[in-house]
């Protein structure tokens, strides 16, 4: 580029034709008055001339060239940066912009030209960006703030906004600003807060599960107590307004043990102490229950030849009561809920994670508000809730006793439609047939020798007066040290042991689980049960392993211990 401004090559050749013409005739005066050396040096001169200015013209050239490149380079560096830049005016006009910038915001840097930046920021974080830019302006400082903008007028994402002032010679002042997208770093901050607050949640939820877990073991020890006791009563009295009172007395406590060992489940998670049970009424009387004084209506269809399930009865109840209580939550109260069980046959590779075999399939369905497909993915997560007051407990509980079950937990849900549940429980319709023959206290007199060890005095008492009522001889003992030392001394046979009740566990001193390998040493042959108001201990689940015949969870009815070393004692 020349100094008067001119680039196009044609125009300067034109430019210079014009000044030679109109020299030419005063040149030709001058040439026609010289001598031949003074011509010869002329020319010789003009030669030179000729050589200097090419030389210029080469510099010019490599100039233009560095200047290209120059440019080459801030296009690269200024339009193709990793981050955006904006010049903006006070008011926050951009003024100009790089490529990444209108990138990030899904626009063409035309589009961008001249438009306000606050017209790309979300509503709720426009007031941010007017204090960075009024900052900025007034302090002449760098500045900086996290904002969300809009891409393409649609997509919500983080930028970090960097500013400082611009110098600028020409008029008011600006001030050029860095974006930086941030999505990514603010979803790990987002993760990392997540996993520090279920982390936070779950160091609580120990802390409430150990508090838990030892108000539910005491607590059963006390409801074993009125249980044995209430019966007791109940068998010596003759007065049957009175008897339906206590028996009232019982279903409630009964209850109350549904509750305890649903804090039990819910502090140690535990592993299902299975038993067969039939789930026709099981269902039927937990549904009633838990919809007891709502508006809702219940309807039943339930196979009555539905197969049984080798499951923790006290488990499953605590499944079905929470999807019901979901329901009725969902319905506020009122509605119908649909309970469905049937019998059905899974064939191989038939479904995702089941393997082949026959299952009892129980379908709950309510008529409620439904469940986000956005909340879908999570509703079995722990701690993951929609509701202001919930834990987030409930489903993650129920999805977690089912898997301990080998069973399988799933849902369907269309948003003001409402929610149907699915479970899949093992059937055990091909084990030893249950004994549908009613069994009455009569067919449960015995004899012989119990051993009972616990450490609770007045539910020892209850054991004892319950069992020898019955025909049984009972020995209290309430350490294990105690009991292996009576062993040794005395003679099993002479004493015509029948078996041994042992609590698993004894606070200070040795417990059931304990002792049992020295306790078969001496008598390898006799019935021992063991009992504990704890369910998450593998020998409640798995007694046989440790060397039990089989196992009883507190609290328990008479009933329920007699049938239990009836089926044991010959």
């Amino acid at each position: 580029m020349s100094s008067h401004g001119i680039s196009d090559k044609s125009e300067i050749r034109h430019k210079a034709e014009k000044i030679a013409q109109k020299a030419k005739k005063e040149s030709v005066k001058k040439i026609e008055c010289m001598g031949k050396d003074e011509i010869s040096d002329l020319i010789h001169n003009l030669n030179v001339h000729k050589i200097e200015l090419e030389l210029q013209n080469e510099d010019l050239i490599a100039a233009q060239e560095s200047i290209e490149a120059l440019q080459n380079r801030y296009y690269d560096l200024y339009d193709l940066a990793p981050v955006g830049y904006l010049t903006l005016s006070r008011e926050g006009l951009i003024l100009e912009t790089n490529l990444t910038a209108a990138q990030l915001l899904g626009l063409s840097k035309r589009e961008l030209a001249n438009s306000h930046l606050q017209k790309y920021v979300l509503k709720d974080d426009v007031d941010q960006l007017y204090l960075l830019l009024k900052e900025i302006f007034a302090t002449k400082s760098g500045q900086s703030c996290e904002i969300r903008m809009n891409r393409n007028g649609k997509t919500a994402f983080w930028v970090s906004l960097d500013g400082v002032i611009v110098p600028n010679r020409e008029c008011d002042m600006r001030c050029r600003i860095i974006i930086s997208d941030i999505s990514l770093r603010k979803k790990r901050e987002e993760e990392k807060e997540r996993i520090t607050e279920k982390l936070s949640q779950m160091q609580k939820l120990d802390s409430i599960g150990i508090l838990a877990g030892g108000i539910a073991h005491d607590f059963n020890n006390l409801l074993n107590g009125f249980f044995l006791n209430i019966e007791m009563v109940q068998m010596n009295n003759k007065d049957e307004k009175l008897n339906q009172y206590l028996e009232n007395t019982i279903n409630c406590i009964d209850r109350a043990r549904s509750l305890t060992q649903q804090l039990l489940t819910f502090s140690k998670g535990g592993s299902p102490v299975k038993r067969e049970h039939k789930l026709l009424p099981l269902i039927e009387e937990i549904v009633n229950f838990a919809i007891s004084g709502t508006s809702v209506v219940v309807q039943y269809n339930i196979d009555e030849n539905l197969w049984s399930c080798n499951c923790d009865k006290n488990q499953i109840s605590q499944v079905i009561d929470n999807l019901i209580i979901n329901a009725l939550q969902s319905m506020n109260k009122k509605g119908l809920i649909v309970v469905d069980a049937e019998n059905t046959q899974i064939g191989e590779g038939g479904h995702e994670t089941l393997s082949a075999g026959e299952y009892v399939k129980i379908s709950i369905k309510d008529h409620g508000s439904g469940i986000d497909k956005k909340d879908s993915p999570y509703i079995f997560d722990p701690f993951f809730t929609t509701k202001d007051t919930g834990t987030g407990l409930g489903l993650s509980t129920c999805y977690s006793i089912i898997k301990r079950h080998g069973g399988y937990i799933d849902f369907e849900s269309t948003r003001e439609e409402g929610s149907v549940f699915y479970i899949f429980l093992p059937a055990c319709r091909q084990s030893r047939p249950l004994n549908l023959t009613t069994t009455t206290f009569e067919d449960l007199q015995g004899s012989g020798t119990i051993i009972v060890l616990d450490d609770e005095m007045i539910l020892c008492q209850a054991i004892k007066d319950s069992l020898e009522s019955f025909g049984y001889r009972v020995e209290i003992k309430n350490t294990g040290e105690d009991l292996i030392s009576f062993l040794e001394n005395g003679d099993c046979s002479s004493m015509n042991l029948a078996g041994m009740i042992l609590d698993l566990t004894i606070p200070g001193g040795l417990g059931g689980k304990d002792i049992i390998g020295s306790v078969r040493k001496i008598c390898p042959q006799t019935t021992i049960i063991v009992s504990s108001g704890y369910s998450d201990d593998p020998v409640m689940a798995y007694p046989e392993k440790y060397g039990f015949n089989d196992s009883i969870q507190k609290p328990y009815k008479v009933f329920e211990l007699l049938k239990l070393l009836n089926s044991h004692i010959e």
